[in-house]
């Protein structure tokens, strides 16, 4: 069921809303982080960090405007005021998507989503016509100063530690998530012939987007004709896949092409079976 919503989800398209003024606060009460779209007068969003005072009320002690002309998703200030946004990721994987401040507005760092990732992974993580939501539930760790920020694909959650003070990253970059992987075998049905053998032409199928998101995984297989020239004739579906493995795999085997099958000297037509084992692997 979770596959199911996920997969419609996924191919649904962005409806956006006009962001809106809002605001976080520090664990220790005393920092609080306001976030105001840009309006007529202001090509970009701006931040405004308040300090309260002894007797309670708030004084704004730095306003700055925000790296992303977009206005933030969400924030966080930590305990001494520094500052971090959150914003989504477009179409362009090297916009930045974290944004660390200084209690006076100073820009720490800008981290995009592949400074996070092997570009390989963005095509795990869930997308709509126009974003890729990358975001889990980040938090700080306030004793050791760490920003720590958490991946979500779905069906796995990678948590990232990044130096508050610096914008370093804390664990050298890699591959968060699995890659797929698509391997295949057949035999002449009633031999012991490898089709390997006799194939001049042969591909893997794409691993489909949305099986890859949602994991899924498990054998296709086909069993075609082989004409005397050495063609693939028509394809009977024996296991089929789920969220386009079969198509991929029909896709595939359609673009073959075999040395003709000889028996006593002479070329003849024969049946052949491929299984392709669609899996991922883990990093």
């Amino acid at each position: 069921m979770l596959a199911v919503l996920l997969v419609a989800w996924a191919a649904q398209g962005d409806t956006w809303y006009p962001p809106k003024r809002f605001a976080s606060h520090s664990a220790n009460g005393r920092w609080r982080l306001v976030i105001t779209p840009a309006g007529r007068q202001d090509d970009r969003p701006r931040g405004s960090l308040y300090r309260k005072g002894r007797l309670g009320s708030w004084r704004q002690v730095a306003q700055w405007p925000l790296v992303n002309s977009m206005s933030p998703l969400s924030s966080m200030v930590a305990n001494d005021g520094t500052a971090v946004t959150f914003n989504r990721a477009g179409g362009m994987e090297g916009d930045g998507v974290v944004e660390i401040y200084r209690p006076d507005g100073t820009l720490v760092r800008t981290l995009g989503l592949l400074d996070l990732m092997e570009k390989e992974d963005l095509a795990e993580l869930p997308h709509s016509t126009s974003s890729i939501w990358w975001s889990g539930k980040h938090h700080l760790d306030e004793d050791r100063r760490q920003l720590v920020l958490q991946v979500d694909a779905g069906n796995r959650i990678v948590e990232l530690p990044v130096n508050l003070d610096t914008g370093e990253m804390l664990v050298p970059k890699r591959a968060l998530f699995g890659r797929p992987q698509v391997t295949w075998t057949g035999r002449v049905v009633g031999t012991d012939d490898d089709i390997a053998t006799l194939a001049t032409k042969s591909c893997a199928p794409d691993y489909p987007r949305i099986a890859r998101m949602v994991r899924v995984t498990g054998d296709v297989i086909l069993e075609f004709a082989i004409d005397a020239d050495g063609r693939a004739g028509e394809i009977a579906v024996l296991k089929p896949g789920l969220f386009g493995l079969t198509e991929a795999a029909c896709d595939a085997l359609s673009r073959w092409s075999f040395q003709p099958l000889r028996r006593d000297g002479q070329a003849v037509p024969a049946l052949a079976q491929v299984k392709f084992s669609f899996s991922t692997t883990q990093p």
